[in-house]
């Protein structure tokens, strides 16, 4: 007790306002235990994407002593993978777990805050959120759907996708049929590919076949988990397309977000807020740091089980730069709303990748040229 007497004091008085913001509090919490449902774009056989709901649910419980729980449903069990935003808007749930993206045919505008052809990696993604304005901009986005976003991880830069031949110039994409969508899709589709929708139990045989040519997916560590259905599980994509692409100029990070009502959010009591929001980040750095730790060894194992990894030529990489930036100029001439977040989301990234150029790139370059050395 060697404590001298005004901190003393201080420390008490602290305590005594703690006491009374508690108590103040203590009619909310005691009119019943809150409980939410949660419902995911995205199914339990995505582990490090999904993880982030369960990640979510568990701290959040922990946090309020389980006087605030959350139950997580993947897709298809509350609403279908692309219901999942309208089912958050309309009551269905008070928690969407999707990947904004997805939105892309009604809402351009919101898949700049998820994944977009030569778009922010995830670091300078998460600036631009939290300190540069977007979070602004994309809560304002969704307010007609009475909804707020919170991000709930990011998968990191992911592969430029399967091929049943190498590209080895941009004339090797004219034609070709490729499963991806979205902008990415318009990008593609830019540069003479046909995009194609085929269901993920389908693509392998239509790899198989011809009648795809390139598969689209996420990151090793999905990819090599791809075919998930009994009768063809441990079935490598390698097989049917052996040749694996890198990078994803149209995927330098695909960021996740759970959309949070704002109605439900607002009549929370402060500590559950905060509970919520805190729990959030924890899960959202958790799924950057699964992705990171477990992609280099999985891409290891998809080489062993005879994946032949390649990079985009430079004719190619500078084509899909040209597509991309005449859909981002034409979009923002003929849409107002994608106009809005695009032009200050771009100048962001224009900032970001200057400092990027000086700071990280030369240092990681480095560290690739001499990854040899021993500690």
């Amino acid at each position: 007790m060697n404590m001298p007497r005004r901190k003393f004091l201080v420390a008490g008085a602290v305590a005594a306002g703690l006491s009374a913001a508690a108590k103040a509090q203590a009619p909310a919490l005691a009119s019943g235990a809150v409980k939410w449902r949660l419902t995911s774009s995205f199914k339990s056989d995505f582990p490090l994407i999904f993880g982030a709901c369960r990640d979510l649910a568990a701290d959040v419980a922990a946090i309020t002593d389980g006087k605030f729980t959350i139950d997580v449903h993947e897709a298809g069990e509350l609403a279908p993978a692309l219901g999942a935003l309208d089912a958050a808007s309309t009551g269905g749930a008070e928690i969407a777990h999707v990947a904004l993206h997805y939105f892309w045919d009604k809402r351009p505008e919101l898949a700049l805050a998820a994944s977009t052809p030569f778009g922010m990696n995830p670091r300078q993604l998460a600036a631009w959120f939290e300190a540069g304005g977007g979070r602004e901009l994309v809560d304002a986005a969704l307010a007609d759907a009475k909804l707020r976003a919170l991000p709930a991880g990011n998968t990191g830069a992911q592969m430029g996708g399967w091929f049943r031949k190498p590209v080895l110039s941009i004339d090797d994409l004219k034609g070709a049929k490729i499963r991806v969508g979205g902008f990415a899709g318009k990008m593609f589709e830019k540069v003479g590919a046909v995009p194609t929708a085929t269901a993920r139990g389908q693509a392998l045989d239509a790899l198989k076949s011809g009648a795809l040519d390139a598969l689209d997916w996420v990151s090793p560590v999905d990819d090599e988990r791809f075919d998930a259905s009994p009768a063809g599980a441990g079935r490598a994509i390698s097989s049917v397309a052996p040749h694996y692409a890198y990078p994803a100029p149209w995927k330098n990070g695909l960021q996740l977000h759970f959309l949070v009502s704002t109605e439900k959010y607002d009549a929370l009591p402060k500590p559950f807020q905060a509970a919520l929001t805190a729990a959030a980040a924890r899960a959202a750095r958790a799924v950057e740091a699964r992705y990171d730790a477990a992609n280099p060894f999985a891409l290891k194992r998809l080489v062993v089980a005879g994946a032949r990894v390649f990079l985009f030529p430079p004719d190619v990489a500078a084509a899909f730069a040209r597509a991309a930036q005449g859909i981002y100029d034409d979009l923002s001439s003929q849409d107002p709303k994608f106009a809005a977040i695009a032009k200050p989301y771009l100048a962001f990234r224009d900032a970001e990748t200057l400092w990027w150029q000086v700071s990280q790139y030369p240092y990681d370059n480095y560290m690739v040229r001499e990854r040899g050395l021993k500690s």
